[in-house]
């Protein structure tokens, strides 16, 4: 007798044979789209260092005396022109925080030079100061008037050229 057709443990065993291809297949892909996804975000991470590092070259008097640190928002960055204003984390889809610190740090080389280094979105920032200081200003014997930053320009000593004293 002649049959025209699959037994039932042929399409049972065509069936499974096919999941385990699609479990492998599934899960080599979504690993693959697991690690372009860091990728890209450790690119973002680099991106934002080198913006850091052309900005301390075109800034050098703002970077740090040798053993202490400063730091720079995200949002100084974006300010200067230096990157994007709108920059997407890969991981989950929402925007970088401006608030992202990056920590500027200066040692001495053994040859007696500066070796500057910048670090993104460190993990300790104890005894570092913010390069451009949103806060009130104050200076020891003499209390000034807030001066809003397009106003003020910071020198070299962190001081504001521009305030106005009481009187």
């Amino acid at each position: 007798m002649k049959k025209n057709g699959f037994t039932l443990i042929e399409l049972l065993a065509v069936i499974v044979i096919l999941s385990i291809l699609t479990l492998l297949v599934g899960t080599s892909i979504t690993k693959m789209l697991k690690n372009s996804k860091e990728d890209l975000y450790e690119d973002q991470l680099l991106s934002i260092k080198h913006a850091a590092e052309i900005w301390g070259s075109e800034n050098m008097s703002e970077l740090p005396e040798s053993g202490k640190c400063k730091l720079l928002k995200l949002s100084d960055l974006k300010e200067n022109g230096l990157l994007d204003s709108n920059i997407v984390d890969p991981k989950n889809g929402n925007n970088i925080s401006d608030e992202m610190l990056i920590k500027i740090t200066s040692k001495l080389t053994k040859y007696g030079g500066l070796s500057t280094s910048y670090e993104v979105n460190p993990n300790d920032v104890s005894d570092c100061v913010y390069i451009y200081d949103s806060g009130e200003i104050v200076d020891e014997p003499i209390i000034c008037q807030a001066v809003t930053q397009e106003t003020a320009s910071k020198t070299s000593s962190g001081a504001l050229k521009g305030f106005v004293p009481f009187k």
